[in-house]
């Protein structure tokens, strides 16, 4: 399993903690593909949903199961092509803000991005990541310094890190920017 001990445990307890029934009533009235379906809708109906990767052959279309496109693109084997460096996959149930009022559009890198979604504050994550990061880098960069074994610096500066990564991703869920490209 990928992930330090400490994510681990975190994931293990959101998993034993989850209320299955409540998460479902939280979300009964939306328009999921299995709400639809209890409501008669037929399962391929998707002209009320949005894609705007429709036709990439690179992209999850919408009348595709995730597990047909992560069959016909693996991530983890899917090859680069010129002009595709990319797979992509979009949440169509998702309210995003207008291309026009995206600011991850101005962003390097960005450009080719969905819309962040609406309510989603980038420039506050943008600013307090990279603090959260400059107080990592101060940290490993005293803690070299410290006179300590290499193996208990090795360790505490990767613990930093990791702690820092976490922190980040916690911070960018809780201000609702979601959406973005993944190196793996």
């Amino acid at each position: 399993m990928l992930g330090d001990e400490q994510l681990v445990a975190d994931l293990e307890k959101r998993v034993e903690n989850l209320n299955v029934g409540t998460w479902w009533q939280a979300r009964e009235g939306a328009a999921t593909p299995l709400g639809l379906q209890s409501q008669g809708a037929p399962s391929n109906d998707v002209s009320h949903l949005h894609n705007p990767y429709a036709g990439n052959k690179h992209a999850r279309q919408l009348t595709e199961t995730v597990d047909a496109f992560l069959s016909r693109l693996p991530p983890a084997t899917t090859e680069k092509t010129p002009g595709h460096a990319w797979i992509w996959i979009y949440n169509p149930y998702r309210k995003r803000k207008s291309q026009m009022e995206a600011q991850n559009r101005h962003l390097r890198g960005g450009e080719d991005e969905v819309p962040e979604a609406e309510g989603a504050d980038l420039p506050m994550l943008m600013q307090a990541g990279q603090e959260r990061l400059d107080i990592a880098s101060s940290f490993c960069n005293e803690y070299r310094n410290s006179g300590q074994p290499q193996v208990m610096i090795s360790r505490e500066t990767r613990k930093a890190g990791m702690d820092a990564a976490k922190d980040i991703l916690d911070l960018a869920q809780a201000l609702g920017v979601t959406c973005g490209k993944v190196n793996g």
